[in-house]
């Protein structure tokens, strides 16, 4: 396997990067630089607060009693942005020189604090643990083992691994497998680039990616197929594998499947009459939320009610009271 990228990372402060420190460090100064940094100029006038910000830092310390003051010029959208990509940067990828992991030495790495978990990516693909833990009681990966015509796949081709801020792409021989990290989850995709060759005999329209679940969690899959549990031995859910689309280079969306044999699963594709490149697009999240409370007598899980798809998963979340808190 190649990796690639590693320097690039090394050197990815950037200008928000270096504005952003210097706006945390000295804002008799920082003010100007955040803003000029980005810009590549210096405001035409001067500064002005920013409404609905409730402090001011200074080069001893932070205000807690004033508004934060940017220049006139920095617009409220531009905040917004600069806002967003904060938020954002906590789930971009990072090399890791001692990962949690005994077997990998070195490997890329992205946290998901909404989902609790770590991705490890090793050169035989994600492994994916706790988020917090120091020594993870679980792990689990999946492994691209072959792929082609349904019933004909071949062996998938040595991969070189790129990436890029929340993204992580394994190059292979005729596809891209990827992954983005973000609030939703771990996003697992397969770009194709053609059809696969196919033998004269085989008439079916239908692909296939076989994948090889690793760690020590156990795979189940429920009766709809449409997604796949991946639990403790004990039988405790701790990822849900799932939300399988497919589509196609005009955006039709094509029948898709899951199918699961013991440790190994496979994605099933429908291409009849699809325009190339072809995407197949699954998505991990965490399991059930679980919770207790921190106040004897309060009374927490005395109701429950449902709540929707809150963060936006794929799941129902509830609404849990606890009256006497």
């Amino acid at each position: 396997m190649v990796v690639r990228g590693e320097e690039l990372m090394k050197q990815r402060t950037g200008a928000l990067g270096l504005a952003l420190i210097a706006f945390l460090g000295l804002w008799s100064v920082s003010g100007l630089i955040l803003y000029t940094t980005i810009n590549g100029r210096m405001p035409a006038q001067g500064f002005e607060p920013i409404a609905g910000l409730g402090t001011t830092a200074s080069a001893t310390g932070v205000s807690q009693s004033a508004s934060l003051v940017l220049p006139r010029e920095a617009s409220a959208d531009w905040w917004t942005r600069v806002q967003k990509s904060i938020r954002e940067s906590e789930y971009q990828v990072s090399w890791q020189e001692k990962p949690l992991l005994p077997d990998v030495p070195k490997a890329w790495q992205a946290a998901n604090r909404a989902h609790n978990f770590r991705t490890y990516f090793t050169a035989e693909g994600p492994r994916v643990v706790p988020r917090t833990a120091t020594s993870p009681d679980w792990t689990w990966g999946l492994t691209l083992r072959a792929w082609g015509p349904e019933g004909s796949a071949k062996p998938a081709s040595q991969a070189v691994l790129s990436t890029f801020a929340n993204r992580v792409e394994y190059t292979r021989d005729g596809l891209t497998e990827w992954y983005v990290n973000d609030h939703k989850g771990l996003e697992q995709g397969f770009t194709l680039n053609a059809p696969p060759k196919r033998r004269q005999a085989s008439r079916t329209s239908w692909i296939e990616l076989d994948l090889e679940l690793t760690g020590n969690l156990k795979a189940n899959l429920n009766t709809s197929g449409s997604k796949v549990e991946i639990t403790t031995p004990g039988g405790v859910s701790v990822v849900h594998y799932g939300k399988l689309e497919a589509f196609d280079a005009s955006g039709r969306a094509l029948p898709a499947e899951m199918e699961l044999d013991g440790s190994q699963i496979a994605l099933l594709v429908d291409t009849r009459d699809a325009l190339y490149p072809v995407v197949v697009d699954p998505l991990a999240t965490s399991a059930a939320w679980t919770a207790e409370s921190d106040q004897g007598g309060a009374a927490f899980g005395y109701s429950v009610a449902g709540a929707g798809d809150v963060n936006g998963d794929g799941y129902s979340d509830v609404i849990v009271g606890a009256r006497r808190f």
